[in-house]
């Protein structure tokens, strides 16, 4: 039986403080996320790398492999991406396992590929095509993205005025 994926979306102010859970697969987490910083529910060795990039977010996006919740869930990796809008930031955490070379290092304040291996001469070709298909999904992913944060927002506007 396949695993199913889990996950969390928090909306933040530009200063990463969680104003809102938009979804979450861990109620435990939500309630304590509200107006929190979101660094301050991160365990503390994945602290240092996340405030380097959040402090390179939005010029350089990458996605943080290998992140994890203080005290909750146990021993659960996430992936953490993010989409910059107007006046707030989208925070997304994943269970979904990605690739070590899909997710990306801070060294000397850069952010930097994380290599696993060298490309031999034969395999150049089609690794060029699967990353030119993977750049379209990852586009395809962004732009849905924004569109649900559109939605979502569009969505609230009924709300209040509908009260």
């Amino acid at each position: 039986m396949e695993k199913k994926t889990k996950g969390i979306i928090w909306r933040c102010n530009l200063a990463g403080k969680v104003v809102e859970v938009v979804k979450t697969d861990f109620p435990d987490v939500a309630n304590l996320a509200l107006d929190q910083q979101f660094t301050d529910l991160l365990e503390p060795d994945c602290l240092e790398t996340v405030r380097q990039w959040w402090k390179l977010f939005p010029q350089e996006s990458a996605l943080m492999g290998d992140i994890f919740l203080k005290n909750y869930p146990q021993d659960q990796a996430f992936t953490l991406g993010a989409t910059f809008t107007t006046d707030e930031i989208w925070l997304f955490l994943s269970t979904a396992s990605v690739a070590q070379s899909d997710t990306f290092q801070i060294v000397n304040g850069q952010i930097e590929p994380s290599k696993i291996w060298e490309p031999d001469v034969q395999h150049i070709e089609l690794l060029e095509e699967l990353s030119r298909v993977n750049n379209q999904l990852v586009n395809a992913r962004r732009e849905l993205i924004r569109q649900n944060i559109e939605l979502h927002r569009a969505h609230q506007r009924n709300e209040a005025i509908k009260s």
